[in-house]
């Protein structure tokens, strides 16, 4: 939320174009329900967490056999590549700019 107040993006505009965000309350387990809901409807989903890929690896399983799913991007993109700096550089100064550039390619 500090990146995007940085970015001068109020939340509202996100949603205008498409964004949703959701941050969970507890990162294991994952409650199905509520995330299933979250996900509908979007091609891509970036997950930005602290340490280890716990939240990713969970949301990739949890869609895993579902007939219409998100990419889902945070550590690395959808080619791979590293996307969020390295664990424990979560700083929104060292987000902004992943942030931004993700949401640029994201606002219809």
């Amino acid at each position: 939320m500090e990146v995007l107040r940085r970015l001068d993006i109020p939340v509202e505009t996100l949603s205008e174009h498409g964004v949703r965000i959701y941050k969970l309350g507890l990162t294991y387990p994952i409650e199905p329900t509520r995330m299933n809901e979250f996900v509908q409807g979007l091609r891509e989903v970036l997950v930005i967490e602290e340490k280890g890929p716990v939240v990713g690896e969970q949301l990739r399983s949890m869609l895993y056999n579902a007939r219409v799913r998100p990419v889902i991007v945070g550590k690395r993109d959808a080619q791979g590549r590293a996307l969020v700096p390295a664990l424990g550089e979560l700083r929104p100064s060292r987000l902004i700019e992943t942030v931004a550039d993700w949401l640029a390619g994201h606002f219809k």
